[in-house]
């Protein structure tokens, strides 16, 4: 029974460790640090530091020494692309997990013109109720439900209206 139970946990723990990724090139289970110098390193912190950068306590996250983890300087001095003659420099994110290097990265083009929720004046809004309206209105048998829906709403609206309106007489 035992050599049963001590196999099947083998087999689910060399399953599940096949499932785990290598490293994280996103750093997308950390925080990426962020610096002005367009030449610079970027690095990868864990999620338990919290941010990555050189905040206030960075260097005791959770009552422990963190500064190599969490200190967005001291990781950057110690990854491999600065430190290359230490066998134990920080590789690259691709490789293993935060803390990890990004390597240096390139810089974006951004638009002039960036696409903006405000420059957009509601007109995603516009084509979600449209979706909606066209989705209700699609299915058989349901032609009253989006005169019922619209409506609702507007009665929602109306007492929405008349709970914040200081000056109604009543």
């Amino acid at each position: 029974m035992f050599k049963l139970l001590a196999l099947a946990s083998s087999a689910y723990a060399f399953s599940f460790n096949s499932l785990q990724p290598a490293g994280d090139p996103e750093c997308a289970n950390g925080f990426r640090g962020f610096t002005a110098d367009p030449t610079a390193v970027t690095v990868c912190c864990p999620k338990y530091c919290g941010e990555c950068s050189d905040y206030a306590t960075c260097s005791a996250v959770n009552g422990q020494d963190s500064a190599n983890a969490c200190c967005a300087s001291q990781v950057r001095k110690m990854t491999c692309e600065n430190n290359a003659e230490d066998p134990y420099c920080l590789k690259k994110c691709s490789e293993k997990s935060a803390p990890c290097s990004l390597g240096v990265v390139e810089a974006i083009d951004v638009p002039k013109e960036s696409p903006t929720a405000a420059a957009d004046c509601g007109e995603a809004e516009k084509d979600f109720v449209a979706g909606c309206k066209s989705t209700i209105k699609g299915v058989e048998g349901a032609k009253g439900q989006w005169d019922a829906l619209q409506n609702r709403q507007n009665n929602a609206d109306d007492a929405e209206k008349k709970a914040t309106n200081q000056y109604k007489k009543e």
